[in-house]
């Protein structure tokens, strides 16, 4: 009878680890090349298929998952360690734990924000700011702009701060530093929620802040949200908690499209395993997420979006991943070059990340198979694994590796005090915990962090940085020479090809944020140049161009690092606009290696 508990025990584990492996195995089958002029972008330049990498994640995770659930079945296992062990999350928070905890959330903001002081930058700035200001002019989101990661982080907010603070990047500054400011104390919800301990919860904090020691990324704000929401709902049966989880899924999809798919798919775990009628858990999550749905539709059909925000959400934002997808980079082998390969391996943040993944991915193959008859500390720990799974699709875009890092260290946590269960710290299993923690601590360097955190508050502007006072909008900006040189020819070229308030260029050199410090309506709907690779966006953007004589010139180098992305040639992304813009434009200016077309006099 102990043999066959034991083996129904470990039954989902062994069918998770052979569906792993055999992930890898078919996974090797699938081929990465791409057939010239099969796709886009970097995919067609360097030769290789971003869809593959895609596909092998799908298989990798999917397998163990199955493995888990066959192994579970053959076995016809009903045992699980399933008891809710009621010390996460049951106890409530005390004042004086929930004065240290919001300290510490506090404090770790205001020293991210002390020794963060980026420059402005004209093309990651520009993707919010220029919708923004066509907003500010009165042009709708959709139809007149295509805001690529959410409508309220690409430009909705940013023009709401912009009249708020004023219209200028000081203003736009201002707007950013208050959003990042929900960042951690929304993680700080999140752990406390996910671990039931004040001190776990910051101790996972810390973990984070050794990793990402930043004011904080507006996207994943509502993931947040989302995630602590469903893991309360989870454990205490409340139907309203389930609503209100749904509910805020399309509100998180106008804030980040990607993050709201990770979080929507980690509350379907956190359904699965939650207590008591699961369908009817997913039920009142549904329901949920259709009144949201049908408020946020009411508002777009107000201005006759409703389609076009479905077109470009679901059908157009995801037929850029070959545009912008880059090959996965791996260090050398750790048997490679000795013992500082092995240290730069084991220390690599995408290693890391790659070995926490397999990890999860096994832990949710053996787990998830037993439904909501699992602990508390177990229904804790697989919604996060799985937004983390989920986030990979992140760094096979376009390795983003900080994205699924963001709830690593809050994993980790959750794990160690899985492990260690009701056992004390120096039990076997909690010495092990601590031990996995305290490695980990030591693998990040909490000491350089320190060090360059030092450094930084007390050399604030440790490179030359340029501002301005003119145009008004520069107002606040401290640019970068690249970015400076780009502002001051501009403003060369406005002076000698005399341009009137209303005429404007077209942005061929990916430098969006120039349309806003000076003002100018940007005549396409795309912010740069990889949006528009397809071969309907470029006949679009021709026609725009044909049609508009107010577009007296184009910018056909920017000097930026973005310009050309991923050293893709633009011309190469979008030759038919590239043709035209050689039939109709010619070169006009040069200066500090930026380069302005101006438009032919018989075009």
């Amino acid at each position: 009878m102990i043999l066959f508990r034991g083996w129904n025990r470990a039954a989902p584990w062994l069918g998770a680890a052979a569906g792993f492996f055999a992930g890898v195995v078919l996974s090797r089958t699938i081929p990465m090349a791409a057939k010239p002029g099969q796709l886009p972008g970097i995919a067609a330049t360097i030769g290789f298929d971003p869809h593959a990498y895609f596909w092998r994640l799908v298989v990798l995770v999917a397998c163990p998952i199955a493995g888990g659930f066959l192994a579970t079945w053959i076995a016809g296992s009903k045992d699980s360690d399933s008891q809710p062990s009621g010390a996460a999350a049951s106890a409530p928070l005390s004042m004086t734990a929930a004065t240290l905890l919001a300290g510490g959330a506090v404090a770790l903001w205001v020293v991210a924000t002390l020794s963060y002081r980026p420059a402005a930058n004209l093309f990651e700035d520009g993707h919010s700011l220029l919708p923004a200001s066509e907003y500010l002019r009165g042009e709708l989101p959709y139809r007149d702009v295509v805001p690529g990661h959410g409508l309220v982080s690409d430009g909705l907010l940013q023009a709401a701060g912009l009249k708020a603070f004023g219209d200028d990047y000081r203003g736009f500054q201002r707007t950013e530093m208050l959003a990042a400011a929900l960042f951690w104390p929304s993680l700080c919800v999140l752990a406390f929620v996910a671990t039931g301990s004040a001190a776990a919860a910051f101790g996972s904090l810390l973990l984070t802040f050794l990793f990402y020691s930043q004011p904080g990324l507006l996207r994943v704000i509502p993931s947040f949200w989302i995630l602590a929401l469903a893991l309360a709902a989870s454990r205490r049966e409340n139907g309203r908690l389930w609503a209100a989880c749904g509910a805020l899924v399309p509100i998180a999809l106008l804030v980040g499209v990607e993050f709201a798919a990770y979080s929507a798919g980690a509350a379907l775990v956190a359904g699965w395993v939650s207590r008591g009628l699961r369908l009817q858990n997913l039920g009142r999550f549904a329901a949920g997420a259709a009144i949201s749905a049908a408020v946020i539709a009411f508002l777009l059909a107000t201005q006759g979006l409703v389609v076009r925000f479905i077109q470009t959400t679901f059908f157009y934002l995801p037929t850029l991943m070959p545009a912008y997808a880059i090959p996965l980079v791996r260090p050398a082998l750790p048997w490679s070059q000795g013992l500082a390969s092995l240290q730069a391996f084991v220390t690599d943040p995408t290693m890391f990340l790659y070995g926490f993944v397999t990890l999860a991915v096994l832990v949710l193959g053996a787990v998830l198979p037993r439904g909501g008859q699992i602990g508390d500390r177990a229904r804790a720990a697989l919604p996060i694994l799985a937004w983390i799974v989920l986030a990979m699709v992140s760094v096979v875009e376009r390795r983003h590796v900080r994205y699924p890092m963001f709830l690593v260290p809050l994993g980790l946590v959750l794990l160690a005090l899985w492990l260690k269960g009701e056992r004390r710290w120096v039990s076997p299993h909690g010495v092990i915990a601590a031990v996995a923690l305290a490695a980990v601590v030591v693998l990040w360097k909490p000491w350089d962090l320190a060090r360059s955190m030092a450094f930084a508050i007390a050399n604030p502007e440790p490179v030359p940085l340029a501002a301005f006072d003119d145009p008004p909008r520069a107002r606040g900006a401290r640019l970068s020479a690249p970015d400076a040189a780009l502002v001051r020819a501009t403003s060369t070229l406005i002076r000698e090809a005399k341009l009137s308030p209303e005429d404007t260029w077209l942005d061929f050199a990916n430098a969006p944020g120039l349309h806003y410090v000076f003002a100018r309506d940007c005549p396409i709907r795309y912010y740069e140049v990889p949006f528009y690779e397809s071969e309907p966006a470029q006949a679009e953007v021709v026609a725009a161009l044909e049609r508009n004589p107010k577009v007296r010139a184009v910018l056909v180098r920017s000097g930026l690092p973005s310009d050309p992305i991923d050293h893709v040639p633009n011309a190469v992304r979008t030759p038919k606009v590239a043709k035209f813009l050689e039939l109709n434009f010619q070169p006009f200016l040069k200066q500090d290696g930026v380069e302005f077309w101006i438009r032919r006099p018989s075009s």
